[in-house]
């Protein structure tokens, strides 16, 4: 099932243009990383270990909305096998 949600992911980030494109490959690199400290080089600065939740676009529900990190939009999570998401009830 990972590798399903994984390749999953990949193509979402690809269809999505050029920065989604660097994104996948960033992602791929650090998949493939040998260890925690080659994940953390390749992450290079701070700015990738910071999830701006208002400025990411929500999901919409008739009860209220999501706002989710997950690895399709916040690399760092690449490895640590988790996700964070804030829901605001209506």
């Amino acid at each position: 099932m990972r590798s399903w949600t994984s390749a999953l992911l990949v193509s979402l980030a690809l269809s999505a243009g050029g920065f989604a494109q660097d994104a996948a490959s960033l992602i791929a690199s650090l998949k493939t990383a040998a260890t925690e400290v080659d994940r953390i080089k390749l992450l290079a600065n701070d700015t990738n270990f910071k999830f701006d939740f208002n400025s990411a676009t929500p999901g919409k529900g008739a009860g209220g909305n999501t706002i989710g990190a997950s690895v399709a939009n916040f690399p760092a999570l690449v490895g640590e096998d988790i996700a964070m998401t804030i829901v605001n009830l209506g």
